[in-house]
């Protein structure tokens, strides 16, 4: 197989299947349109992070208002809110800073220091414990996994935002967490399957995006040291 072929199977295959099996699971669960519009509009935004593209960030903002609406129909209150109040702007506030510190179609990237890392690290910590108390006393049925995954989203925002390459070495672990909410959300909401579906395809384009980061951050330092 010629590197070309090679490259349309890896880049158009799970793409068509991923949109096939969307649609399909779909129609089989009377999927609500509005619910699963977002997803048709992150299958997009999924492969421009899988090139580091900063106009990911652009269509993922506007989309995270659809999200916002959807994860509070199942009753994810507080990814819900971190949708509307944490990424629509996160990744709007990206898009602007990546566009001034452009470096063909994606930014310049930087590593954190260990003592930023550390600090990092603490701030997680408590800003997992406030939400899973706020999830408890607004008895929610998804404490855990929902706390954490609205961790997850707002440190990778973060790193998002200044161009840590970090960022991409959580997007993997969020993606298999996103997984795991999927599976549990469908125990009482079978229709929840578009989402795993997607949050599939999520992953295996991170991975891409996660490779792709590290050879742009190589290539970055080496015409730097020049």
């Amino acid at each position: 197989m010629t590197p070309s072929y090679r490259k349309i199977l890896i880049d158009s295959f799970p793409l068509a299947l991923t949109t096939v099996l969307i649609t399909v699971t779909g129609i089989i669960y009377h999927q609500a349109v509005f619910r699963i519009l977002p997803l048709y509009i992150s299958i997009v935004v999924s492969i421009l992070q899988s090139k580091v593209n900063r106009n990911a960030s652009l269509i993922g903002g506007l989309n995270s208002i659809l999200y916002a609406c959807v994860d509070w129909h199942y009753g994810l209150y507080a990814i819900s809110a971190s949708d509307l109040l944490v990424s629509c702007p996160f990744q709007l506030a990206t898009f602007i800073l990546w566009t001034r510190r452009s470096y063909k179609h994606s930014t310049m990237l930087r590593r954190m220091s260990w003592r930023q890392r550390m600090v990092a690290a603490i701030i997680c910590i408590l800003v997992w414990l406030a939400v899973f108390f706020t999830l408890r006393y607004m008895h929610s049925n998804y404490q855990i996994i929902d706390s954490s995954m609205t961790l997850f989203g707002l440190l990778i925002y973060v790193l998002t935002l200044f161009a840590f390459v970090e960022y991409t070495w959580l997007m993997i672990p969020n993606c298999l967490a996103n997984i795991l909410l999927n599976v549990i959300v469908m125990a009482n909401e079978p229709d929840r399957i578009t989402f795993l579906v997607f949050s599939i395809y999520s992953l295996y384009c991170n991975v891409l995006g996660f490779i792709q980061a590290r050879r742009l951050y190589a290539e970055q330092q080496v015409q730097a040291a020049k």
